[in-house]
């Protein structure tokens, strides 16, 4: 199904790609989603959850990165928790977990069995020492997910 939405004065078409057992369902706030749906900016509702900590709001602007706010509390869209890490094995390739986020890393070159074998706050991976990249320290590694229809 190809759908268009204006968007900042510019027309966006996509093409809907959905398994048959589910509906799509198009909206322009939050409270018309279903469930733990939330809407996108492209009108369509997708997969969320309620913020772990209960906070009261007006907007979606108050409850952050990710952050939606739906029946006056803040939900958090799906792709938020996909992004989040909480040990090393939470992130692909050459990216360490660092406060809850994937970010590029480099090797140090010194082998190690545990993360207390590295020094400089580096942390052991493939058995290996790594550290966060200077040259992208502010890069956020996104886990990417495929969903086989």
């Amino acid at each position: 199904m190809l759908k268009s939405t204006c968007i900042f004065g510019f027309f966006f078409f996509f093409l809907l790609v959905k398994n048959s057992n589910q509906q799509v369902h198009y909206c322009k706030v939050h409270e018309q989603c279903p469930g733990d749906n939330l809407c996108e900016a492209q009108g369509i509702c997708t997969s969320g959850r309620r913020s772990p900590m209960i906070v009261k709001c007006q907007k979606d602007g108050s409850c952050g990165r990710h952050g939606a706010c739906k029946h006056n509390l803040c939900w958090k869209f799906e792709r938020y928790f996909q992004e989040r890490c909480n040990k090393q094995d939470d992130c692909p390739g050459q990216s360490i977990c660092d406060r809850g986020q994937c970010k590029a890393a480099e090797p140090m070159h010194t082998p190690c069995q545990k993360s207390s074998d590295c020094k400089d706050h580096g942390v052991c991976k493939y058995d290996m020492c790594w550290k966060i990249s200077q040259k992208s320290s502010n890069l956020i590694i996104k886990k990417q997910t495929v969903e086989v229809i």
